[in-house]
Order: C-alpha cells, then structure tokens, then sequence
C-alpha cells in the first residue's frame, strides 16, 4: 500500500497492491484510492476503484494525526469486484 499525500493542494490518493486472498493463495486485483480533499481537521473520505479499468467498488476514509500530522490512519470498504462470486465484502485498515 502506499498514500501520496500534498498537503499544499490538500488532496490524498494512494493505492494498494500485491492483494491476495489469504489461505488460498489467489492473486486479488490492485486497487486505486482516488484522489480525495483532506479537509481543515485532516480527515478525508474518497473512492476506491479497481485499477484496470476504473469501476468503483467501494470507500476508504481516514485521518491525519501527531505533529504536523506526521501519522495516518484510516479503513477502506469494498464490495463486488470479484467476477463469478457474489456479495463479497473487504474490509480492511491501515496505519
């Protein structure tokens, strides 16, 4: 996973990659968290999207923390994006 945060244009986006379905070993598809406002308190909110051809499939959400907001920690949501199965859920969080 990685985070690009510009403070100076206030916007975050990041993406996180190498997924995989644990205990089956089954490669998951990148996803994308699109560029959002990080708003004057340091929270954000935006959407996520699959990375090969920009369908949305869910959220992710977080705030900024410490001195010079030098933390980050937040959660995405994401929901039916694997074809052939139905009403799959993600949920994960990242510090």
């Amino acid at each position: 996973m990685f985070i690009i945060a510009d403070f100076s244009e206030n916007q975050i986006n990041g993406a996180i990659i190498d997924r995989q379905l644990i205990g089956r070993g089954t490669l998951l598809e990148s996803i994308d968290l699109i560029a959002t406002e990080i708003t004057a308190d340091g929270t954000f909110v935006g959407d996520v999207e699959l990375t090969s051809d920009a369908t949305g499939v869910g959220v992710y959400a977080g705030a900024f923390g410490g001195t010079q907001a030098t933390s980050i920690a937040g959660g995405i949501s994401i929901e039916n994006y694997l074809e052939g199965v139905e009403n799959e859920e993600e949920f994960g969080a990242f510090v």
